[in-house]
């Protein structure tokens, strides 16, 4: 049995988690799947079923065998200056890859743990279903406006609220590129009405943050953090424009909350995800998005928590499981169930 990574191998949370799920003796292949070394094989015909097999550098994994699969598989921005023949024939490769990616779940057997099922996470990634979602499980969720329709968006500030902006999408702009979170004031979409108009936006009420929460979510198991992001003002609005600075604390969530964000990921269907959440002066927790392939190695290292060996753990708890359903035996290694030391 065999735990697949689909992700980048500069990954640093693809290289951790891969090798604390090594520790168990479980072998754990990554599926690099625009790089030359990984190959898909699917066959049928009329005398015999589908077989489909991976190939990993020298290795050929059997679906079959698949155990678990985490589904790190991030956006790639292609490389500036490519020439236009080269971007085309790069565009039609990824554009292939992402089709039989996407079958993958049709490929291996029903039992196997998915870390996050991508029709799931495909779904989770939509703001608009996070914010309804949201709501239903008790969370408050700010006063929003996802439009390209300036009199929409100005009915917002009509209200009274102050108003930031925010993309739906998380478009990087090549190489690396990111639009943070902006505040926008009424004049600025009167005086741009057709720059509003060429594509729809997250207009928000902007919560006056106390801090705010980023909590890690791996199956039943919550790791929060307090962001202090209001000590600095480059964080003000939005802490990912200096991440790394020292504002990250140890906190406890009230039990109710808890509880609403593992109602969220159930209903979601993700075993794993992370949640930004803000709370304001009188106390009050808002619900911002949940990201169901966040990151948070940084996290772990500066507070020592244990988000890797959560998920290496429940990824190779899925092999264990499998092999006991199916009757295929174990490797002789009786510390097969608990980690190696390093």
């Amino acid at each position: 049995m065999a735990v697949v990574i689909v992700g980048d191998p500069g990954d640093l949370h693809v290289q951790r988690v891969r090798e604390m799920v090594a520790r168990y003796d479980v072998d754990a292949f990554l599926l690099h799947p625009y790089a030359n070394e990984a190959a898909m094989t699917y066959e049928c015909g009329p005398l015999a079923g589908p077989s489909i097999t991976f190939r990993v550098a020298s290795n050929v994994i059997d679906a079959s065998a698949i155990s678990a699969v985490w589904w790190r598989a991030k956006r790639i921005v292609p490389p500036v200056g490519m020439e236009k023949r080269e971007r085309e024939a790069d565009g039609f490769a990824r554009s292939e890859w992402r089709m039989i990616l996407r079958s993958l779940s049709d490929c291996l057997a029903p039992n196997v743990r998915w870390v996050n099922g991508v029709a799931f996470q495909d779904r989770a990634n939509s703001k608009l279903y996070q914010l309804n979602l949201a709501a239903e499980v008790g969370l408050n969720i700010p006063r929003t406006v996802i439009s390209n329709d300036p009199d929409s968006v100005l009915r917002l500030f009509h209200s009274g609220a102050e108003v930031i902006y925010k993309t739906l999408s998380g478009y990087v702009f090549p190489p690396d590129e990111t639009i943070f979170t902006t505040r926008v004031a009424e004049s600025d979409i009167e005086q741009d009405i057709a720059g509003v108009g060429r594509a729809p936006g997250i207009y928000q009420e902007l919560i006056h943050k106390s801090y705010e929460l980023r909590v890690t979510v791996v199956g039943e198991r919550v790791f929060p953090v307090k962001i202090c992001s209001q000590r600095d003002p480059e964080t003000i609005l939005d802490w990912r424009r200096s991440q790394l600075v020292d504002m990250y604390e140890m906190v406890v969530l009230p039990d109710d909350l808890q509880a609403s964000l593992l109602r969220f990921g159930r209903m979601a269907g993700l075993h794993f995800a992370v949640y930004d959440l803000v709370v304001d002066c009188s106390g009050d927790v808002w619900f911002l998005e949940c990201n169901p392939a966040g990151q948070w190695l940084w996290l772990e290292d500066r507070l020592h928590l244990p988000i890797s060996a959560a998920l290496a753990g429940d990824l190779a708890a899925a092999d264990v499981e499998l092999n006991r359903r199916t009757g295929v035996p174990l490797a002789t290694n009786t510390s097969r169930s608990a980690p190696r030391r390093p």
